[in-house]
């Protein structure tokens, strides 16, 4: 199943790439290149889930500082994975609850960039702003 989602995830990546999208969704595909990634090199057993989520962590705010929402999707994959770690949760149920939540955090965050970017093409600042 783990596989089966990186390949879609690779496949989409495929098509996004050549459909012409803004700068700003690039940047956030390559952060969601670099979490699956750390995702395979924590499947393969080179990084413990809670050390993967860490670097996912940093990662994410070294590219985007810290926004609050995010934050929220970062504490609690932390407590899902320690769930996981501890043999409570299942970790392909920790990775589809922790993976849909911040792909909803991303979803919004692109639609905020997109109408920034019309509102931004509709309504240009003036020079003394």
């Amino acid at each position: 199943m783990r596989n089966a989602y990186i390949g879609l995830v690779a496949l989409s990546l495929a098509a996004c790439a050549s459909s012409g999208i803004a700068p700003s969704a690039q940047h956030q595909e390559s952060w969601t290149d670099y979490r699956a990634a750390v995702l395979q090199q924590r499947d393969t057993g080179a990084l413990t889930t809670l050390q993967a989520q860490e670097k996912i962590e940093a990662r994410y705010r070294e590219m985007y500082g810290r926004d609050p929402s995010m934050e929220g999707a970062f504490a609690y994959g932390t407590t899902l994975y320690r769930y996981a770690d501890a043999g409570t949760l299942p970790v392909a149920q920790a990775d589809a609850l922790v993976l849909a939540h911040e792909d909803e955090i991303f979803a919004r965050r692109r639609a905020r960039e997109e109408f920034h970017e019309w509102m931004e093409s509709r309504f240009p600042s003036e020079p003394s702003d």
